[in-house]
Order: C-alpha cells, then structure tokens, then sequence
C-alpha cells in the first residue's frame, strides 16, 4: 500500500515555507517489488521547487531515479532490473520531496499514477490510502511590501516625534519653586 503524509505542520506553512512529504510503502513482505513507480500530483501555483530524494527503504540508490519530474508532478521510480539491485523488502519511506510554498491558497497533493512488479515482471496490486494530503489556506502570509514600507514609516514618524518632545522638554527652564 502507498501513502502520502507530512512531518511538517501544514497549517502553519507560511508563504516562501518548505514541506516536507512522505510517500511511504507497507505490506511488503507478501510481494518483494523489483519495480516500483508512484507519481504525485500538486498545483504548481501553489506550491514549487521540488526536491526529491531517495526513501529510507530504497536498498540501491542506482536503481532509484526522480529525473520524470515536471511541474506540477512528482515522479518517482525504482528497478532493481537496470543495476542488478535487489528488491524493496522492507516497509517505509519509498520517497520523500520538499516544496517550497508560492501561495496561500487551499490545496491537496494525490497520487496520480503507480505501479509496482516483482522481480519476474508480474503485476503487483497495490492501493493507495489516504490517496491525497490537504493544505490548508494559510492566512499567516508574508506581508506586502507596500505593507513593511508603511509600518517602517509610522515607525520612523513616531520616533521623530517622541525626539522633538524631548527636546523641547530638554530647553525649558526648569524652576525648583512652583509659584502662581
């Protein structure tokens, strides 16, 4: 079985943020695959500049190859058949890849393709649960720059100000006798 999750807290993932997603593999054990392929759909507004790396149960990284990715899409796939590499036996993270946040907006990533052989060439069923991951919108974004250069401006205002009050307060002459 696939599944795709994340480590990171994905409501709290601002704009120009990184997350990180987990394609992982259970139920290994009954069938050994020699092949294995799963791509991952994204909406590259939303998100971009991919990086994939090699999952923790990969037993060869010659046989493991992330070049198929697009935007958009995330492609991943290992064959023990091209290096002579051995099988994925054990269950785990298949893949992992990072994204870096473009936009605010609300969106899933899901599969969008897989297959898996054993070692002679035969079909391995595999399903997938959960088939996608939800990104909430995130309203904790980076402000405008607009924004910045009007709050640097009020600070700058305030701060001339609080130096002219001191300095007036600074020429009057002081008096130790209060008389009316």
């Amino acid at each position: 079985m696939l599944s795709i999750s994340s480590p990171d807290d994905l409501t709290k993932l601002a704009i120009g943020g990184t997350a990180t997603f987990d394609v992982s593999v259970s139920g290994t054990s009954a069938d050994a695959p020699g092949y294995l392929s799963a791509s991952v759909q994204y909406d590259s507004t939303v998100f971009g500049n991919p990086v994939v790396s090699a999952g923790s149960i990969v037993p060869d990284l010659n046989g493991f190859d992330s070049s198929g990715t697009v935007d958009g899409t995330i492609n991943a796939t290992y064959d023990d058949s091209i290096y002579g590499t051995a099988a994925i036996t054990t269950d785990g993270v298949f893949y992992a890849f990072t994204l870096t946040r473009l936009s605010g907006a609300a969106t899933s990533l899901s599969f969008s393709a897989f297959s898996a052989q054993d070692d002679s060439g035969n079909g391995i069923s595999i399903s997938t649960s959960p088939n996608s991951i939800d990104v909430p919108v995130n309203l904790a974004s980076v402000p405008e720059p607009s924004s910045w250069v009007l709050a640097l401006g009020g600070a700058v205002i305030l701060g001339g100000r609080g130096l002219l009050v001191r300095e007036r307060r600074r020429r009057l002459p002081r008096s130790d006798k209060f008389t009316l």
